[in-house]
């Protein structure tokens, strides 16, 4: 759980960050979206969210902290 939502949490931000780039006409900082593209980043922030709920299913975990946590960093 922990290293997907870290991941998911860094996508999250690199989207965050180029659409404010964007936004004010300036050049994509290195990273997840300059280099996968902006589709690829909003799919793989899914792909990492979905992976850390399951661990916490698989692993028999019940927390609605957690399964919060996660579903707040959906764009």
């Amino acid at each position: 759980y922990g290293r997907n939502i870290g991941i998911a949490f860094q996508i999250r931000d690199d989207i965050l960050d180029a659409e404010q780039d964007q936004e004010e006409n300036i050049l994509l900082r290195p990273n997840s979206v300059s280099v996968m593209g902006l589709e690829k980043a909003r799919a793989k922030l899914k792909e990492h969210i979905t992976i850390s709920l399951r661990s916490l299913k698989n692993a028999g975990i019940s927390s609605e902290e957690l399964e919060h946590l996660a579903s707040m960093l959906s764009i």
